[in-house]
């Protein structure tokens, strides 16, 4: 359904060159851990829409109707129900040591007593055809979220820490100076 609303082919425009196959933008992050690139480095990408080739087809509703549903579209995206997500002190940073996937925040428990869990990807059986990759179990959120909190509390407190990795970080920052990196290159080439 979602499709349909979308396709300007209904409003009686069918367009062609939508998309275009790309070398990949992202790639996963057990790859980046291995250092390998995927097997097919390429990928469909939408291109911009004055690039698409329009024809005239009859249509099946009018231009009011389809900007009607294109305007309740974005509405839903704001204001679906899916979206009441609430953040968590963890979330999108955690990964499993097991298999190198992500780790995802799932609920689980009875409706009077939800319990949230962080998940690995790699052990949900569903994903793949051949079951799950990973035997990790999921974290209780609660309990890792605290032990964090304590530990970055602890850290905050210790103020030799913080200015040892402000030190650290300046220290980086100007030996990777792309000025300073491309003098010492043109030095070099004198000396040679």
């Amino acid at each position: 359904m979602w499709a349909m609303l979308r396709n300007p082919a209904y409003q009686g425009k069918a367009c062609y060159g939508k998309t275009e196959l790309r070398p990949r933008q992202r790639i996963t992050r057990p790859l980046r851990q291995r250092n390998r690139l995927p097997n097919r480095n390429s990928a469909n990408h939408e291109r911009p829409r004055q690039e698409w080739i329009e024809v005239t087809v009859p249509a099946v509703v009018t231009e009011e109707v389809f900007a009607l549903a294109q305007e309740q579209l974005e509405k839903n995206k704001h204001f679906s129900p899916r979206r009441t997500r609430k953040p968590t002190l963890l979330q999108g940073m955690l990964v499993c040591q097991q298999c190198g996937y992500a780790m995802y925040r799932s609920s689980g428990g009875r409706s009077h007593r939800k319990l949230d869990y962080y998940r690995c990807i790699g052990s949900d059986g569903y994903r793949r055809l051949n079951g799950p990759l990973c035997t990790n179990r999921p974290v209780r959120q609660d309990y890792l979220d605290q032990i964090v909190w304590e530990q970055v509390i602890r850290l905050l407190e210790d103020g030799t820490l913080i200015q040892s990795e402000i030190d650290r970080r300046r220290e980086v920052a100007q030996n990777t100076d792309p000025r300073r990196q491309r003098g010492q290159g043109l030095r070099r080439e004198q000396g040679v």
